[in-house]
């Protein structure tokens, strides 16, 4: 709460007069603080309406194909274009010519990559100068020998340069006419030697057609040819392919050096796309069905949940099984519907008092004494004839419910959670990553939806629960475990890398495979265990499609570009393939096991005496910014005080000297900032004086 000015009242009963202080809560400033940065929130409507606009045109292309080309075969003899037709080109024309100037400006004045990658560009002439100068900025920097200079940033540009499908147009049209420039040069020389009455006679036969160039074309020529003293963009790029088609190896350099460029992770090709159990979701909840979706953390259900908000026209009540998770989301949701969220947890509950809430987000236990009101006492906002911020309006009449981790069903709260769930009889949005047994789940929506439509008068049957389950996720979490190494001066942190084949047993392979698929691999995971077995196991045990080059070769085009998907297949195929082998060879197979086993580690409560050496590695390591994970509050901030006075002492003795200059230094600054106004000063009174005289 605070302070918001003050009321004068006047009680003509009395006849006196009193002053009320205002007050207002502070939780709409909490959240406006905790809220994401402008800008960075996903809008999934724009996404999903782009989709399905996507989708639809695609189908309708497939199906009138043969019917656009009679059309347009038409159009070609029916000779001039209409007058309104060419007018709304020039238009167009005009205003592209515009938006590309005004890249160009702003691309002129951006010198590197970081500058370079966070640009917008509108038109795409500039979005392909934008793509040709970071290109240019990369090899520059590997030709150079220079420390951010790299030979996958220049791959990873030049293969988002190609995937542009401007460029690839524009690219090659430009080579056609290259090749119909040659041609024309070798007829020349033909026609030349030849006599009049055979080059007359050719000229007939021979009809060499001229490539018409787009504007797209027209420019990237000209780009070509733009550059600085290092050299100019065509240059680069001939480098940077001749770079990609002179690796031998460039799966294995992908899978090694690439690992977080792999597309969709590649920050030069990022472009979203709602995959498709994402899709058969959102088709349901513009249906109003209700679903169960089962899928690992950071897969995309976020995504699904926000639209829900979003596009259901009436209230939804969202329920999250902890605290702090209700902030999270009320904080996300408080700036993207613009303040209508009413939270309520056993702390705290507050509501907008203007205007009807777009979402309530709270906890089961908490949610449903609030919204399970007495008929008769319902508190004393219902005879004040206003609202109040701090007291929840009651009822459970909802446009749709969306349980975030609906596991915790078996939690503390699970009963409160069944009884919102059967006292709604709105559809429902059911989300977790750890659903062992979704089926059951599933049937058992059914049943609480059966339950509730007792005798159904009017009206269709609501259809039943969907299911959907995903096990793919794209985030690549590389595994690390903290071990010590003896030195001379005592033992040294050291970070090593821990391999999830280690807890691969043979028993485990053959009877826990939703645990085996648990066990993610990264691509550079991969490439370790690939070279191991490589090792370890006879040649005759292993099969071709063992080697990754092998492997991907049947699923990459020309350019051998492979995504994170792909390697997630590679991850389910190498399991397979260890399944067999700790059969077929127990002993080696154990051997690649054991040798990836990390050293015997020690249980230890508190590590906050170690984190400032492990800060230390992790700089060493090029691994930081890092966040420590406590599940005690008071433990957290111990860390947090412990890890700030080691940092605070290396520095004073490292810099014994460093605050006595930064107070001297301070000191300076101030005493110049006093002679400049005394200067000025004495300045003014010179003027002054000179004027009183004159």
């Amino acid at each position: 709460m605070y302070k918001d000015g003050i009321a004068k009242t006047f009680d003509k009963e009395l006849r006196k007069s009193s002053i009320v202080v205002k007050r207002k809560s502070s939780i709409p400033i909490i959240l406006r603080d905790m809220a994401p940065p402008e800008g960075s929130i996903f809008d999934p409507v724009k996404k999903w309406d782009e989709e399905k606009k996507r989708r639809a045109k695609a189908l309708s292309d497939a199906k009138s194909e043969a019917t656009f080309k009679k059309k347009t075969d038409k159009k070609s003899k029916q000779g001039k274009k209409k007058a309104a037709d060419a007018i709304r080109e020039a238009n167009a024309a005009e205003k592209d010519n515009k938006d590309h100037r005004k890249d160009l400006e702003k691309l002129s004045n951006l010198r590197t990559l970081k500058a370079l990658r966070e640009a917008g560009c509108e038109t795409g002439a500039g979005r392909i100068n934008r793509m040709l100068k970071m290109l240019h900025l990369s090899v520059t920097d590997l030709k150079l020998g220079n420390v951010n200079g790299s030979e996958a940033e220049v791959l990873d540009i030049l293969w988002a340069l190609e995937e542009m499908p401007i460029f690839k147009t524009a690219d090659q049209l430009l080579g056609a006419e290259k090749k119909a420039k040659k041609v024309a040069e070798k007829k020349e020389k033909k026609d030349k030697k030849k006599d009049k009455k055979d080059r007359d006679s050719s000229e007939k036969k021979e009809k060499i057609e001229k490539v018409e160039l787009t504007p797209e074309a027209v420019t990237l020529k000209t780009l070509f040819k733009d550059g600085d003293a290092r050299g100019n963009y065509k240059d680069s790029l001939r480098f940077a392919r001749k770079l990609m088609s002179g690796k031998k190896d460039l799966i294995s350099f992908q899978l090694t050096k690439m690992p977080d460029r792999l597309p969709p992770l590649s920050v030069y090709n990022r472009r979203f796309q709602l995959e498709d159990w994402q899709c058969e979701i959102l088709d349901a909840i513009d249906e109003r069905r209700s679903a169960v979706v089962c899928a690992p953390t950071s897969s995309g259900k976020t995504i699904l949940s926000t639209y829900t908000c979003k596009a259901v026209n009436e209230t939804v009540l969202f329920v999250l099984p902890s605290e702090v998770l209700v902030w999270q989301v009320a904080s996300t949701y408080y700036e993207f519907f613009r303040g209508n969220v009413t939270i309520c947890t056993d702390q705290i509950s507050f509501q907008e008092i203007s205007g009807d809430a777009q979402v309530y987000v709270g906890t089961p236990r908490a949610l449903e004494a609030a919204l399970t009101k007495a008929r008769g006492v319902a508190g004393q906002e219902m005879t004040k004839g206003e609202r109040e911020f701090m007291i929840l309006d009651g009822g459970l009449k909802f446009g749709y419910v969306v349980l975030d981790e609906v596991h915790t069903l078996n939690g503390p709260e699970g009963d409160a959670l069944e009884r919102i769930i059967k006292a709604t009889d709105c559809p429902c949005l059911a989300l977790s990553a750890t659903i062992g047994n979704a089926v059951q789940l599933q049937e058992w929506f059914t049943s609480v939806r059966e339950m509730q439509e007792m005798k159904l008068i009017e009206g269709e049957k609501s259809k039943e629960y969907l299911l959907k389950e995903h096990f793919a996720r794209f985030i690549n979490l590389q595994r690390y475990v903290v071990t010590y190494e003896d030195v001379k001066d005592g033992k040294k942190v050291k970070l090593g890398k821990l391999h999830p084949v280690a807890a691969m047993t043979g028993a485990r392979l053959a009877d826990s495979p939703e645990l085996i698929a648990g066990l993610s691999m990264t691509p550079t995971d991969m490439m370790d265990l690939w070279r191991r077995m490589r090792s370890i196991f006879p040649s005759t045990a292993l099969e071709e499609m063992d080697d990754p080059d092998h492997y991907f070769t049947s699923q990459v085009d020309e350019s051998k570009r492979i995504t994170l998907t792909q390697t997630k297949d590679y991850e389910m195929h190498l399991k397979r393939r260890l399944a067999v082998l700790s059969k077929s060879h127990p002993d080696l197979f154990e051997r690649l096991r054991k040798a990836q086993e990390p050293p015997e580690l020690v249980a230890k409560s508190d590590v906050s005496d170690e984190l400032y050496d492990v800060m230390l590695e992790l700089k060493a390591s090029d691994l930081l910014p890092a966040v420590a994970f406590k599940l005690d509050t008071y433990g957290a901030f111990g860390m947090f005080k412990k890890l700030l006075e080691r940092l605070e002492g290396e520095q004073v003795a490292e810099y014994p000297t460093y605050r006595k200059d930064l107070i001297k230094m301070a000191r300076e600054k101030a005493g110049e900032w006093f002679m400049s106004i005394f200067s000025f000063l004495l300045f003014a009174f010179k003027i002054n004086f000179i004027f009183s005289l004159t």
